[in-house]
């Protein structure tokens, strides 16, 4: 139900009835709705998709080591000045850390990350990581290959305004497209 409507009214009627209402992007039903405008209220419009959008969801069994998930939260929010066309829209991630009983919660909504505790592994659970990454043009690759050595404790990631952010995977030699001028 939406503001400025009685909880009777609803929101299910199409476009031949004529009467505006506050809340939709400064239009009336007298005017066609854009998928722009209506996205927020209820009409459905057919959508055309950016094929650049994708995501990735990782799930592993076990807990991560505590400086694996440091590094892999570390690249996860600095990904944009690593690669200049991957845009990150939306992570989030349920943990488990070595040597803790904490559920441990990772979120991110475009540069605003957050991390809490949100609760405590029960005994009978399995611990488990999760990780899911919405973006533009993101690194499935890399992502995959980074939540996989955070998992090992072999993965190293490093960010300064200057050198930009690089990453280090255990066993690896150092190599130039591991490392990207912010």
């Amino acid at each position: 139900h939406f503001e400025g409507h009685e909880p009777a009214h609803g929101h299910g009627h199409g476009h031949e009835e004529r009467h505006g209402h506050g809340g939709h992007a400064g239009h009336g039903h007298e005017e066609e709705c854009t998928a722009q405008d209506c996205a927020d209220h209820g009409h459905a419009h057919a959508h055309r998709h950016d094929s650049r959008v994708n995501s990735i969801g990782l799930q592993q069994e076990g807990a991560m080591p505590r400086m694996g998930m440091q590094n892999l939260m570390l690249l996860l929010k600095y990904m944009s000045r690593y690669d200049k066309n991957c845009i990150l829209f939306r992570i989030k991630g349920i943990f488990a850390m070595e040597g803790f009983g904490e559920k441990y919660a990772y979120h991110a909504v475009m540069d605003v990350h957050s991390h809490d505790v949100i609760g405590m592994w029960k005994p009978e659970e399995k611990k488990v990581c999760k990780l899911v990454v919405i973006g533009r043009n993101i690194d499935k690759a890399l992502i995959s290959k980074a939540y996989k050595a955070a998992m090992a404790d072999e993965l190293g990631v490093t960010y300064s305004e200057f050198f930009g952010v690089k990453i280090k995977f255990k066993g690896e030699p150092d190599s130039e497209d591991q490392c990207k001028q912010s």
